[in-house]
């Protein structure tokens, strides 16, 4: 099946980084593309099929051989399933920004000092983490870029902190 356009992944996997190379097809596709998945990595395959199934781009094609594989998706033409089907885990990942003192090559979110500044606020990280905490969400992570950046970054992790055990992932150089 011929694509619109293919995504040459390599060995990324969910874990290393293949979410942000998703997002980017997304970004810059149409509805009703076709986009081709194309890497070294087979295994991805059930986890691909799930991310599809849950943002309404239906898989289409699957082809797994000895030197790799290649999955079809078509952008954005399925309903998103409604949220009483969705599955809420019991850990909340919040990247509170997307700015960071430091640019490592293995950083999943692309963060860096040059990145632009993006956050969610501490208006939305309160109503996300009350949602999460009614939802049964047990343990909120709060992350980045690197949270300590925020000048808010007291009054986000009190409001998590209220709702639910709270970690922060930080790189501990500020």
């Amino acid at each position: 099946m011929k694509a619109d356009i293919d995504l040459e992944i390599g060995r990324k996997t969910f874990t290393s980084g293949l979410l942000p190379e998703l997002v980017a097809v997304l970004r810059r596709s149409r509805p009703g593309d076709l986009v081709a998945v194309i890497g070294d990595e087979q295994d991805i395959g059930p986890e691909l099929e799930t991310w599809c199934r849950f943002t309404g781009n239906p898989l289409l094609e699957a082809t797994v051989e000895k030197g790799g594989a290649r999955w079809v998706f078509r952008c954005g033409t399925l309903a998103v399933p409604a949220e009483d089907n969705r599955p809420v885990g019991s850990r909340l990942w919040l990247y509170t920004n997307f700015d960071c003192n430091l640019h490592c090559d293995y950083c999943c979110v692309r963060s860096s000092p040059t990145a632009p500044r993006r956050e969610l606020g501490l208006a939305r990280v309160r109503r996300i983490a009350r949602e999460a905490a009614e939802l049964g969400v047990k343990e909120i992570f709060v992350t980045g870029g690197e949270p300590f950046l925020l000048e808010d970054i007291g009054e986000i992790l009190l409001s998590c902190a209220a709702v639910a055990p709270t970690t922060v992932l930080t790189n501990g150089m500020l």
